[in-house]
């Protein structure tokens, strides 16, 4: 038997705002085109380079804006996942210390003993 569930809008479907893109796609094009034009001009005006040779110089100029544009890890986009990244690290050092341990027994933690004793 096959029950058709729907799927959450949120996570499925994007919120569109120019021809299918989502905002943050959208600016990231822009500064893409942006970023070519301006090495493009730069190297016609400095050089004296052809505009249709100076827009392969910068396409790799204005690549990692359209890759991390578009790019999702783990469903984060770049900026989360550096948020996240940073969080961790925070809390980096968790214990743990019930009242149901025995007396006995130490508190269990994720730092080495070495880096409790620099403290």
């Amino acid at each position: 038997m096959n029950i058709a569930i729907n799927n959450d809008p949120d996570v499925e479907y994007k919120n569109e705002v120019i021809l299918g893109y989502t905002l943050k796609e959208a600016v990231c094009i822009v500064a893409a085109i942006a970023i070519v034009v301006s090495v493009t001009v730069g190297a016609y005006v400095l050089k004296g380079i052809e505009p249709d040779k100076g827009c392969y110089i910068g396409i790799p100029f204005a690549f990692p804006i359209i890759f991390f544009g578009f790019r999702k890890f783990d469903g984060l986009t770049l900026f989360q996942l550096i948020r996240e990244m940073k969080y961790e690290r925070k809390t980096k050092c968790l214990t743990y210390d019930a009242d149901e341990v025995e007396e006995y027994t130490t508190p269990v933690t994720l730092v080495k003993s070495e880096m409790r004793k620099k403290k």
